[in-house]
């Protein structure tokens, strides 16, 4: 739900729910903390005075709202720290109170004759977790807007504060004698079956190479949800959806291991994980060839087996009840740190999402590591051993073989906040061309070969002369006089090729490096003959910003055709975002959309902007004939006669959007991608 209110301000793209997890394993970590800590007091009724202060103080914090999204000091300049502000002045204290509760529960719970059932707890709390993170989309996202999300939230987290400080009431009346008797009407009741057996097993304190080893077990599992989300992200739209399932099955691991450890058959999981990491490695390098819903399954399924092997191997080597905050505590200690590494170490030190090989590298590494640790006397351990390292050395061997293979074409690479780039020089193709690649999906291509008269950056891909905004741009009532152009979304600049001596055109871009890569690289840009300029920043925040100054751009055409990777961020598509557009156009101005993609079908909602609008929607689509062309869907917005009678336009164009149809219309406060979804 917060990841979802900072898309509009933040561009859309998958590292927002990145940063947003490595916020909630930080304070995750931070109540751990404070759960050891407390736990250390000698007087239980001083630990349960303690925990009832912070739980009043978030309590008086309530309600919350969505108001605070919008506040003025986000700054994209630095967009990952401004999550961490925001989170934490809006959510910080009643999180940090959520977390500190369950390990101090147990904690409490394990003093009593039926500590042997303590580690149970785990599964349950995860068990409501599952439960909520699948009601979200189908149920709270789909019914409620993000303004009635936060209300109930705020109701639930009250009714929590009640539910918790009468536990903690609990508490403090016993505290004055034994917690072994405060289930004193269950004494007659025979001890729990294994009771005896578990104790005996837990007689001695975990070894400081069995800690580590669940730090690093720990941080693994977490390496593996946060990459897997980033590159099912990557081409995919980041809809809440994706982000859940991967974190519901990260949580189902950790269900299932801590409720019975036996059903973590190490031998059996460890050859299923070696299957899973080979898909895992096809995957990474061609799994835009697989269509969406064998993407999903297959990047679930392997992340899944993966984070079985950590939490198996932690619950096997679980300790006895009297470290149990310890050991919760460095488990969420190797979580933050994971979602560190994975969310900001990674991004300065890959050029690709080489997070997600690290991590299913380490599972084969640390299950060896796990073995040695905590010596374990089956006969088979060993053997599991040797395998595990062996089937690290074939995944690693494998791994450089594709690298080499698909980066053999780079001239240049790049990785930040906002995704992945590349510039590939496709040299074996028939008429070489350059490419800029953003995750796997071209942005932009220009031939390598140079011609006298400068054909040889005419745009091809999606720009091409017979797509629908070439067309558009070529026309000569278009070109009959000076335009002033705005694009929201740069790519290499190719649009810019169709500019005239006395148009303007003008580029609204997130992300720096697109900037960059397409004036060093491309050569639309430079040799324009329109007067161009970049705006970096996120386009709808800058237009906003411009209308406050009452700086009205009156473009002749805006063109909005911005992507992340092969997703477009949603929050360009709203009903606040059209209404913008609109008091930026001139008086007879075009509003054009890029909306070609593998994943979306987005005709529905041009359908509604164009009832929004009272414009006529011209859909244009040419289709691919050769390999290395893409297939291109643009819509144009106009009521001008001059376009509508254009024969070039109207023998390319069709009118199926102003046909009664399918209909999806999407606000800052309510949208869901689900309906759109090619499936």
């Amino acid at each position: 739900m917060y990841a979802k209110l900072l898309l509009p301000n933040l561009g859309g793209g998958s590292s927002v729910w990145t940063a947003c997890l490595l916020f909630f394993q930080t304070i995750l970590l931070a109540g751990y903390l404070y759960s050891f800590l407390i736990s250390k007091l000698k007087s239980t009724a001083l630990q349960a005075k303690a925990h009832a202060i912070f739980v009043l103080i978030a309590a008086t914090l309530m309600p919350i709202s969505n108001e605070w999204s919008q506040s003025a000091f986000i700054e994209l300049q630095s967009p990952f720290w401004n999550i961490f502000s925001l989170l934490f002045f809006s959510i910080g204290i009643p999180y940090f109170v959520l977390s500190a509760t369950a390990p101090l529960i147990q904690h409490w719970f394990g003093q009593t004759e039926y500590k042997s059932q303590t580690y149970k707890l785990y599964s349950v709390s995860n068990i409501a977790a599952l439960l909520a993170l699948f009601s979200y989309p189908f149920l709270i996202e789909y019914q409620l807007t993000l303004n009635q999300q936060t209300a109930y939230w705020s109701i639930a987290y009250l009714a929590f504060t009640v539910v918790i400080s009468m536990s903690i009431f609990t508490v403090y009346k016993q505290s004055k004698i034994s917690l072994s008797n405060v289930h004193s009407d269950l004494n007659n009741r025979d001890e729990p079956a294994g009771t005896g057996q578990q104790q005996k097993v837990e007689s001695q304190s975990a070894g400081y190479l069995t800690m580590v080893t669940w730090f690093l077990l720990s941080a693994t599992g977490v390496i593996l949800l946060v990459a897997t989300t980033s590159k099912m992200t990557q081409n995919i739209p980041p809809i809440p959806f994706l982000w859940i399932m991967p974190l519901a099955l990260y949580l189902l691991t950790f269900i299932l291991t801590f409720h019975d450890e036996r059903i973590y058959v190490r031998w059996y999981w460890l050859v299923t994980f070696a299957v899973c990491s080979l898909i895992a490695l096809l995957l990474f390098f061609i799994g835009t060839h697989f269509g969406v819903i064998s993407q999903i399954v297959l990047y679930l399924i392997a992340m899944f087996v993966a984070t079985m092997i950590c939490h198996g191997e932690l619950v096997k080597t679980k300790p006895q009840t009297n470290q149990l905050t310890l050991f919760y505590l460095i488990l969420s200690a190797g979580g933050c740190a994971g979602s560190i590494f994975a969310s900001i170490i990674a991004t300065e030190i890959f050029s690709l999402y080489y997070e997600f090989i690290v991590g299913f590298a380490a599972v084969f590494a640390f299950t060896a590591l796990s073995i040695f640790a905590n010596k374990m006397n089956h006969s088979n351990d060993g053997k599991v051993a040797v395998a595990s390292l062996f089937g690290l050395g074939i995944f690693t061997a494998f791994f450089l073989f594709l690298n080499s293979q698909f980066n053999q074409f780079n001239v240049y690479e790049t990785r930040s906040f906002y995704g992945t780039l590349a510039v590939k020089d496709l040299t074996l193709l028939k008429q070489p061309e350059r490419r800029l690649v953003d995750g796997y999906t071209s942005h932009g291509a220009q031939r390598l070969t140079t011609e006298a008269d400068n054909r040889h950056l005419e745009p091809l891909s999606y720009y091409r002369p017979d797509s629908g905004i070439g067309l558009l741009l070529q026309t000569p009532y278009f070109k009959s006089k000076p335009n002033n152009v705005g694009l929201i979304g740069l790519g290499v600049g190719a649009l810019a090729y169709y500019g005239q001596p006395n148009d303007t055109y003008t580029f609204y871009e997130l992300n720096p490096d697109v900037a960059d890569v397409a004036l060093r690289y491309f050569d639309y840009l430079n040799s324009s003959k329109a007067s161009t300029a970049i705006k970096l920043g996120d386009a709808r925040i800058t237009l906003e910003q411009e209308m406050t100054m009452d700086d009205r751009q009156a473009f002749d055409l805006l063109v909005v055709d911005a992507f992340s990777s092969d997703s477009i961020p949603v929050h360009l598509l709203t009903k606040e975002a059209i209404d913008l557009y609109r008091h930026h156009l001139s008086e007879q101005g075009l509003l054009a959309f890029h909306i070609s993609n593998s994943y979306l079908d987005l005709k529905p909602v041009m359908r509604s902007i164009a009832a929004q609008l009272s414009m006529t929607a011209l859909y244009f689509r040419a289709e691919s004939e050769q390999s290395d062309i893409h297939t291109t869907e643009w819509v144009i917005f106009t009521n001008d006669p001059g376009y509508l009678k254009d024969r070039r336009i109207n023998n390319a164009a069709s009118l199926e959007l102003m046909q009664p149809g399918i209909s999806v219309s999407w606000t800052d406060d309510f949208s869901s991608l689900l309906s759109v979804m090619k499936w």
